[in-house]
């Protein structure tokens, strides 16, 4: 739809021409636009993930975190009082220094250095629900997060004595051992190993198969627990 180019939309010939793309009110009527061809749709509630937030959060110096807030404010506004649109909720899935910085709590450093919290950040945090931290992935959670994904991949009906096939248990504890304790990390070196294995016409990820996929990515492979 975009050009590419931030600031422009694509040119047409004839007709009124596009509103300019730096305009906040021009964004935001845009991403209303979307929401209600999603209604007309037929969808009615939208989840919206906002993933890696922290990097705009904390690429950003107070007039840029004023104007993202300011955006986020209008928006929500818009949703609880536009009924032409889907209900929509949106969650900004960020680190905790920067949920700190959005939202910080009465013990927390302001989002400023005078110390007081501009109106329309404060206007914002008002409308934020409740901040849910999630806590770093354990193994047996991860070993549930690996099953599942293999089951939506390879089908449901499998041998309860081998769960993890085409993954050799071994395998998908290295990738947690590896993961930071990170989901994302683990899934996307779950991901990793089994590209690996079909590439190469491995019938199984297998304990050597994932240690060669993590020294490629210069991570330790050792289990852990």
């Amino acid at each position: 739809m975009l050009t590419g180019h931030a600031s422009t939309f694509p040119k047409r010939r004839g007709g009124r021409p596009f509103p300019p793309w730096k305009s906040p009110v021009a964004r935001l009527g845009l991403f209303r636009s979307f929401l209600r061809r999603l209604k007309d749709a037929g969808s009615d509630h939208v989840l919206i993930l906002v993933d890696e937030f922290e990097n705009t959060v904390l690429g950003t110096g107070p007039s840029g975190l004023q104007r993202l807030t300011h955006f986020f404010r209008q928006l929500i506004d818009h949703l609880q009082s536009d009924f032409d649109l889907p209900k929509v909720q949106i969650v900004l899935s960020v680190t905790a220094d920067a949920a700190k910085r959005i939202k910080p709590g009465q013990d927390s450093q302001a989002l400023t250095r005078s110390g007081k919290v501009p109106a329309a950040v404060q206007a914002f945090q008002e409308r934020l629900g409740e901040t849910v931290y999630v806590p770093p992935l354990e193994l047996d959670s991860a070993l549930d997060i690996a099953k599942f994904r293999i089951e939506s991949v390879e089908g449901g009906d499998r041998d309860p004595a081998r769960p993890y096939i085409p993954f050799e248990r071994t395998a998908v504890e290295l990738a947690f051992g590896a993961s930071n304790r990170l989901v994302r990390v683990f899934c996307v070196l779950l991901e990793a190993m089994y590209e690996k294995a079909y590439t190469t016409k491995a019938p199984l990820v297998t304990t050597e198969l994932a240690r060669e996929v993590l020294r490629a990515r210069g991570l330790e492979a050792r289990p852990r627990s």
